[in-house]
């Protein structure tokens, strides 16, 4: 979890890294890592399916776990954390880094938005997103960040960065692993291939805080069936086969060989004639781009008007920041 501050946008070139202010505090882990093992092999269902609402195309293992009761983790010393870009050959390497588990602050954010308009260039003709950290590539937004003083701002970026994924000239590819939740995992499925290591955890716990995530009601129920996309909605999360199985991810591979893989898939896409890809990521995400915001804008409004300013919205971000079960009011 990070504490965020308005200290501004730091400035810098492509390829260097560029600080962003905010001190860290605490973060969920889903996964945490030392007791993962243990609990998907207890939790997750050994056969997929969504009851008998499934469909064929998301024979998807599903696992229900309750955000609240994980643990949370200390937050590395480190405080200034950047994004990078990377270029070479005609690909750009955005990598996040903000340990321990890729919160997404609003500086975050804002620093994220930034590389991702830096990145929209003809001279691009793919763009890799993913984590230089071991245990995560999002957790999601901060939790903190949710607070009436600060969430108009915040749901402003969400929406930004939604908008700028969806409407980028490159061709995107996420390389994912491990925590891929809330807002990271909205990240991850905004882009045109998505590439996930065997130890990706996926899903949107915001349920749990008495929240819901705008941008994945938007956009889960066109990437995947219904009654998948409302159990993923509702809390529950997905482990990478099943994502895969669902048609959510491209492609699973060993961890060690994330980076690798995406790193080939780009090359490989780069290597087409750009005229074309740029008119095939015009003639399918840029032809679904308008529909897509325009639920969005639909659910922030419902996020702002209903949810935020909601007793029980107060009392998930304190039961969360206190370690505690909340106890809601219903209103």
């Amino acid at each position: 979890m990070a504490e965020a501050r308005d200290d501004g946008e730091p400035g810098g070139a492509a390829g260097a890294e560029r600080p962003i202010p905010g001190k860290a505090l605490r973060a969920i882990d889903d996964l945490a890592l030392e007791r993962l093992d243990a609990k998907l092999g207890a939790a997750m269902w050994t056969e997929g399916g969504l009851g008998r609402h499934r469909a064929p195309t998301a024979r998807a293992r599903l696992h229900a776990v309750s955000v609240l009761a994980l643990p949370t983790v200390a937050a590395s010393e480190r405080s200034s954390v950047p994004v990078t870009i990377r270029l070479l050959n005609g690909v750009a390497h955005v990598t996040l880094d903000r340990p321990p588990l890729n919160v997404l602050d609003i500086d975050t954010l804002r620093e994220l938005n930034r590389a991702l308009r830096e990145c929209d260039a003809s001279s691009i003709r793919v763009l890799v997103l993913s984590s230089a950290l071991p245990r995560a590539f999002s957790a999601g937004v901060d939790v903190a960040d949710h607070v009436a003083s600060r969430v108009d701002v915040m749901l402003t970026e969400v929406r930004e960065n939604a908008r700028l994924l969806l409407n980028l000239k490159p061709f995107t590819v996420a390389a994912i692993h491990g925590s891929t939740l809330g807002g990271g995992a909205e990240i991850a499925l905004l882009c045109d291939i998505v590439i996930a290591a065997d130890d990706t955890v996926l899903g949107f716990p915001e349920i749990k805080l008495a929240a819901f995530p705008p941008v994945a009601a938007a956009w889960l129920p066109e990437r995947c069936a219904w009654p998948l996309a409302m159990r993923l909605l509702l809390g529950e999360t997905i482990d990478a086969r099943a994502a895969e199985h669902a048609g959510l991810v491209s492609q699973v591979v060993e961890k060690a060989r994330l980076a690798q893989t995406a790193d080939g898939v780009a090359t490989e896409l780069a290597a087409h004639s750009a005229v074309a890809l740029r008119g095939l990521t015009r003639a399918t995400r840029g032809q679904r781009a308008p529909a897509v915001l325009q639920r969005l804008d639909a659910a922030i409004a419902t996020y702002k008007a209903a949810v935020a300013p909601s007793r029980d919205a107060d009392e998930g971000i304190r039961a969360f920041l206190d370690k505690q079960a909340p106890a809601w009011s219903h209103h």
